[in-house]
């Protein structure tokens, strides 16, 4: 077991495609400079389809660069949108 540092990554209360070019650049800084992440979504109230794909492209991202990560919590609202785009096994939520 190694002392590794995981970085934090807060989501805010709105992620949709009036914001995403910023996510998607905070996104692609956690790819460069992370081994491991904890993903706070318990305050993301509203999501919209461009943010859950966004979503799934770091994750996948993630998963491919051997990143570690865990949902440290969610909102209801992730969930539902996620399950009614049908991403939600995407996203790995079904089983965080």
């Amino acid at each position: 077991m190694t002392n590794e540092t995981r970085d934090e990554l807060q989501l805010p209360e709105e992620i949709s495609i009036v914001n995403i070019g910023e996510w998607k650049d905070k996104f692609t800084d956690l790819l460069e400079s992370s081994a491991s992440i904890s993903i706070n979504a318990a305050d993301l109230t509203r999501v919209d389809t461009a943010a859950v794909q966004l979503l799934v492209v770091f994750i996948k991202e993630l998963q491919s660069q051997n990143i570690n990560f865990e949902w440290q919590s969610r909102s209801a609202e992730l969930d539902k949108v996620a399950r009614q785009l049908g991403l939600a096994s995407m996203l790995q939520l079904e089983s965080a």
